[in-house]
């Protein structure tokens, strides 16, 4: 019976110490994570601007702040054509123009900056009846008489491409006053690439956010209830109207453009131990572009560990181009 006992013993101290070395072992353990940059590479993209007598300011803080998503869309190399309507039906959908006498915006445009920022200021004095999904469909050749049998007939032959992703932005500070549920939008949104080509599409917009809408200075707006329930079903993203419109068109062109800018992490970091990141010293991750080490920044250059995502995030001028190779080297924490 002892040298039962005895033999229990050494069986439970020696499984003890295996199980401490593969603690040790994992403690001292190092990961890469590979990851492959993605982007369409080709979007159309759709501005449809509130043209009542309360959008001045959003009208100018979008070309204020335009740099941020054109720049996205250039560094990414993706070929766009950017156009912009308003919420207005009086004009069927007719892509608004500037002194440059130029609707389609393309990565050819001399001076595509300031020609969109003329498009984008379309003026105070359209309809207060809002109707941003009706003059969507009007610009893109489908109207609210098109039904399935009909082709599209777009007013604009220059904008819309059968290859291109389709991505449209509405900016109110009014919801939606479209005849119509949300449910006929997508559909008809969605038919415009024929069935299983959905994903190609998606509504994004900056708007009131509910429930209650906001104010902030220059900017009083109702919930856009509406524009939220569509893309929310399109796979878009919607941004508040009162907030800064840097940050909004950062997150619009990078969903635009289908870049990643977080790459989350298959395993969680020991974020107190190092790995070698030469030309870099000793880092707590060593992050590699197309093989080239990248320094720590913030969110605008160099990259972050966001701890809530376990990921990497890139700062918004440096997100990786389409097909980069991105590597995260890092200490696995022991569990």
């Amino acid at each position: 019976m002892t040298q039962y006992i005895k033999l229990s013993l050494c069986f439970a101290l020696l499984f003890s110490c295996l199980a401490c070395a593969e603690d040790v072992l994992r403690a001292l353990r190092t990961n890469t994570d590979e990851f492959t940059q993605s982007a369409a590479s080709k979007i159309d993209v759709l501005w449809v601007i509130d043209n009542s007598d309360s959008m001045q300011y959003p009208q100018q803080a979008i070309g204020t702040n335009f740099p941020t998503f054109i720049n996205t869309l250039i560094n990414s190399g993706v070929d766009y054509h950017i156009g912009v309507v308003t919420t207005d039906t009086s004009g069927h959908g007719q892509l608004e123009y500037g002194a440059s006498n130029i609707a389609v915006v393309t990565a050819q445009t001399t001076n595509a900056e300031g020609t969109f920022i003329e498009n984008i200021n379309v003026g105070i004095g359209g309809s207060a009846q809002e109707k941003a999904f009706e003059t969507a469909a009007l610009a893109l050749g489908k109207g609210m008489d098109w039904n399935p049998s009909l082709n599209a007939s777009p007013p604009n032959t220059d904008f819309l491409r059968d290859e291109a992703a389709l991505f449209i932005i509405m900016v109110s500070d009014e919801n939606d006053k479209s005849f119509g549920p949300v449910g006929y939008y997508k559909r008809l949104f969605e038919s415009y690439k024929g069935p299983g080509n959905e994903a190609l599409i998606s509504v994004s917009a900056i708007v009131g956010p509910e429930p209650d809408g906001c104010y902030s200075g220059s900017v009083s707006a109702q919930p856009g209830s509406r524009y939220a329930e569509l893309a929310l079903e399109t796979g878009g993203v919607v941004t508040s109207i009162c907030d800064d419109f840097n940050d909004s068109l950062a997150e619009l062109s990078l969903t635009a453009t289908g870049l990643n800018s977080i790459f989350k992490l298959s395993d969680i970091p020991n974020t107190s131990g190092t790995v070698e990141c030469a030309p870099l010293s000793i880092q707590t991750f060593c992050v590699k572009v197309n093989g080239e080490p990248m320094a720590e920044g913030n969110n605008l250059t160099g990259w972050l560990y966001d701890r809530t995502q376990n990921a990497v995030v890139f700062g918004v001028n440096n997100i990786p181009q389409p097909q980069a190779k991105i590597t995260v080297e890092y200490m696995v924490a022991a569990r």
